[in-house]
């Protein structure tokens, strides 16, 4: 662990860094209303998930790397289907739609990059998706 903690403390507010990440970019399609908060909001279940292609998965990735203390330079985007087993009932045979993004960025929180890195970002972490690389740029 001390390997890690050396290499974490070498992480600065503004170091540009490459990274790579493969993740499963999606967003919700709202549920139906289901009932009524006391304060009068409706209650919505969490909805149906629909992957993210193209400028909608790169600003998904943003918003994500924003929250895990990164500042995005730039980004390039490589879609990668991921195989669902023969016995699946979609026909298309897909499960998770990953994406590959790769870029250049800046550190803003050396904090939370170091909690990303070690936690994963996003969905479908357990198919390898979410693990986030650094290299020095």
């Amino acid at each position: 662990m001390s390997g890690l903690t050396d290499k974490a403390s070498a992480l600065t507010p503004g170091l540009p860094v490459r990274y790579r990440i493969t993740a499963a970019p999606v967003r919700h399609i709202p549920g139906p209303c289901y009932g009524r908060r006391p304060d009068g909001t409706l209650l919505r279940r969490r909805g149906t998930p629909a992957a993210l292609h193209g400028p909608d998965a790169v600003i998904w990735w943003q918003r994500r790397a924003a929250a895990a203390g990164l500042a995005v330079n730039a980004a390039t985007l490589t879609p990668h289907p991921f195989p669902r087993s023969p016995r699946s009932a979609d026909p298309r045979g897909l499960y998770h739609h990953l994406s590959q993004i790769d870029g250049h960025a800046h550190i803003t929180d050396p904090r939370l990059l170091v909690e990303a890195v070690c936690r994963g970002i996003g969905r479908a972490q357990s198919y390898g998706a979410g693990l986030l690389s650094l290299a020095p740029a």
